[in-house]
């Protein structure tokens, strides 16, 4: 009789399944990986936004080089009983503001024949502005409709009053201060913010953003730490302090770097 000892069964594992502790190993891996890259990949697209936001500042200087030619020369402006149009499906104009310094945000209100809204709004506002698909000048509001909503790029007040406005000296009269500017009174057109980035919307960082897009007179734009801008000075027909690239020492006849 065969006395043969039977070897013991072995349990049969599926090849190359994995261990509770070899599957926990794998996703603490992976999360520090992704721990890891997710800033790398944030600056990337951070990056990525600052070069759309620059491309569409360029434009913004070609817009309103298109102004000059159609307007004698003349930097856009407007008196505060203007009323402006806000709506690009009809020639109504809705909006009146007696803020002489209002054209920082509602240039593209002067720039409806010159640009259309529908062909070029989009191009004055960041990724990552949050806005109506296919009308970028409303807003988003979730829950409370669409409102109106501004580029993400000012135009510098420099360009709406005159040089005595900054000048230090004794202030000008409204009448005589808040007067049009233009192309040829720009002294320093490589030097002279004429619009930027007042928003920066796909920043990242945690504390307000350092450096933003300029773009100059000549249509040259940049990435500027805004450290590397001249001080502002005070402007003698607005109260308040002093604004980074509006309030440029002797206007259109100042530079900003």
């Amino acid at each position: 009789m065969d006395m043969t000892r039977p070897e013991p069964s072995r349990s049969r594992a599926w090849p190359g399944a994995f261990t509770l502790i070899e599957t926990m190993v794998v996703i603490s891996v992976v999360a520090v990986l992704i721990g890891l890259l997710a800033p790398a990949l944030a600056a990337a697209r951070a990056q990525a936004s600052a070069g759309v936001s620059l491309s569409n500042l360029r434009g913004v200087g070609v817009t309103f080089e298109l102004h000059l030619q159609a307007h004698r020369d003349a930097w856009p402006f407007r008196r505060t009983d203007e009323w402006m149009r806000t709506n690009p499906d009809t020639p109504t104009r809705t909006f009146l503001t007696d803020d002489p310094w209002a054209l920082r945000y509602a240039w593209p209100t002067l720039m409806h024949e010159i640009a259309p809204w529908r062909e070029h709004y989009q191009t004055w506002v960041n990724p990552g502005a949050g806005r109506e698909a296919g009308e970028p000048w409303l807003s988003k509001n979730a829950g409370r409709g669409a409102a109106l909503a501004w580029p993400s790029y000012e135009y510098s007040n420099s360009f709406v009053a005159r040089p005595s406005v900054w000048s230090g000296g004794v202030a000008p009269a409204p009448e005589a201060g808040l007067n049009p500017t233009h192309g040829f009174e720009v002294a320093h057109p490589s030097a002279k913010a004429l619009a930027f980035d007042a928003h920066v919307e796909y920043w990242t960082g945690r504390s307000a953003p350092d450096r933003r897009g300029v773009l100059l007179v000549d249509g040259a734009a940049a990435i500027r730490p805004d450290a590397a801008a001249r001080d502002p000075v005070t402007n003698a027909l607005r109260a308040g302090p002093a604004r980074l690239y509006h309030d440029t020492a002797l206007g259109v006849l100042g530079r900003d770097f």
